[in-house]
C-alpha cells in the first residue's frame, strides 16, 4: 500500500514539475497538482503535509480563477478534512466556516453546496465536544438538502448523521425511525446483499433492542444475518454481532432454544477476534446474562 501511494506521489510531483515549467507558479494547473498531491499525503496518513499542500492550493486557486470558484470549495473541503486528522479541530473547525462562507458567496444561501457544508461541520462540531452546535448544523444542512431536493446520498448522510447526534444524547426513539429512513434511501442505492445495508440493519436492529422493541429487533436482525452469511466470511466479528443481537430479540421472546447457541458461538467468535472492539467484546459476553435468568 505504502509502494502505492509513493509511486503516486511521485507522479503527481511530476506532473507538478511539468505545470510549473509550463505555466509558472501562478496557475490554476499547479493549484490542481497541489490538490492531487494533498489528497495523496491524506491517503497515506500525513496529514499535516496534507494541510500545508491544501492551503497552498486554496490560496493559488483563490489566486486565478477568484474566491468564488468550484476548485476553491473542493480544496477547502480537502483541507478541512486533513486538518481534522491532525486533531486540530478548531483549527478544522475553522476551515469548515471558511468553506461555508465560500459556499454561500458562489452559489447562495440554499444549495447543495451549503448543504454539505453544514453537515460536514457538524461532523467536526461533534467530537470538538460542541454536540449543541453539531445537532443545530445537521438539523440545518439537513433541512436543507431536503427542500432543494439533494442526491439521495446527501439526504441520507445528514439523516443519518442525526440518528447518531439523536442517540448519543439518550433519544433512542427520535433515533430509530431516522435509522430506518436512512436506510429506504440507501438501499435502492446498492448491490441487495452489500455490507453496507447489512450494517445499516444492524445499526437498526441495535437500537430495536436498546428500546426494547424484541419482534422488529428479530426480524431485522434475521435479515443483516442472513445478508452477513452470504458476504463475511464464517470467523468475521461482525457475523458474530448480528447473531448474538438475534440471540438476545430470541431470548426476550422466550425462544431460549433457538437464542442459546447463537449467544454462546457469538460470544466465543468475538472473544476470539483480533478486530472486534472493546465494547462489541463486552456486549457480547454479557449477553450470556440472559441464558442464566
Amino acid at each position: 500500500m505504502q509502494g502505492r501511494f509513493a509511486e503516486s506521489e511521485e507522479a503527481y510531483g511530476q506532473a507538478l514539475a511539468i505545470r510549473r515549467a509550463r505555466f509558472g507558479e501562478r496557475h490554476a494547473g499547479v493549484a490542481a497538482s497541489l490538490q492531487d498531491i494533498g489528497w495523496e499525503q491524506i491517503q497515506k496518513g500525513d496529514p499535516a503535509a496534507a494541510v500545508k499542500t491544501l492551503r497552498q492550493a486554496v490560496d493559488l486557486f483563490r489566486a486565478t480563477l477568484g474566491p468564488k470558484a468550484q476548485e476553491v470549495l473542493t480544496a477547502l473541503n480537502n483541507l478541512a478534512i486533513a486538518t481534522q486528522n491532525t486533531g486540530d479541530l478548531p483549527a478544522a473547525i475553522a476551515v469548515w466556516e471558511e468553506a461555508l462562507a465560500t459556499a454561500k458567496a458562489a452559489y447562495g444561501d440554499e444549495n447543495t453546496h451549503v448543504a454539505t457544508t453544514l453537515l460536514n461541520m457538524a461532523g467536526t462540531y461533534f467530537p470538538a465536544g460542541r454536540a449543541a452546535d453539531a445537532e443545530r448544523a445537521t438539523r440545518e444542512g439537513l433541512a436543507m438538502a431536503r427542500k432543494v431536493k439533494a442526491d439521495p446520498g446527501t439526504i441520507a448522510y445528514g439523516v443519518q448523521q442525526l440518528s447518531f447526534i439523536l442517540e448519543a444524547k439518550g433519544d433512542l426513539e427520535g433515533a430509530l425511525p431516522l435509522l430506518q429512513e436512512a436506510y429506504e434511501i440507501n438501499k435502492p442505492q446498492r448491490a441487495p446483499d452489500s455490507v453496507e445495508n447489512a450494517g445499516d440493519l444492524a445499526s437498526i436492529g441495535n437500537l430495536c433492542v436498546k428500546l426494547g422493541r424484541w419482534e422488529d429487533a428479530k426480524s431485522v436482525m434475521a435479515e443483516c444475518l442472513a445478508i452477513r452469511e452470504k458476504v463475511l466470511p464464517p470467523n468475521d466479528w461482525r457475523l458474530a454481532n448480528a447473531r448474538g443481537l438475534l440471540g438476545v430479540a430470541l431470548a426476550n421472546l422466550g425462544q431460549r432454544d433457538k437464542a442459546e447457541p447463537l449467544l454462546v458461538s457469538s460470544a466465543a467468535t468475538i472473544a476470539a477476534s483480533a478486530e472486534a472492539p472493546p465494547n462489541v467484546k463486552a456486549d457480547a459476553q454479557a449477553r450470556l446474562a440472559l441464558l442464566r435468568r
